[in-house]
């Protein structure tokens, strides 16, 4: 999971990359997350990973939290 997230902050700063991995958690617009998908390597059929890209497109700002 940490290479996704490491492919996923790499990006973090291009809106429209973002914009286009939000639409994987939109049904009838998963299509414009495909290329977006492919070119970070994850392949259309692992529903997770694009789910956790997706959730992550939607907030790619990280915080570290002292406990």
């Amino acid at each position: 999971m940490s290479s996704l997230l490491d492919r996923l902050r790499r990006y973090a700063d291009n809106r429209g990359m973002m914009a286009n991995l939000r639409c994987i958690l939109v049904e009838n617009k998963k299509h414009r997350a495909w290329p977006v998908l492919q070119r970070i390597g994850i392949d259309i059929n692992q529903n997770v990973a694009a789910f956790v890209a997706g959730l992550y497109a939607t907030h790619p700002e990280e915080q570290l939290l002292e406990i």
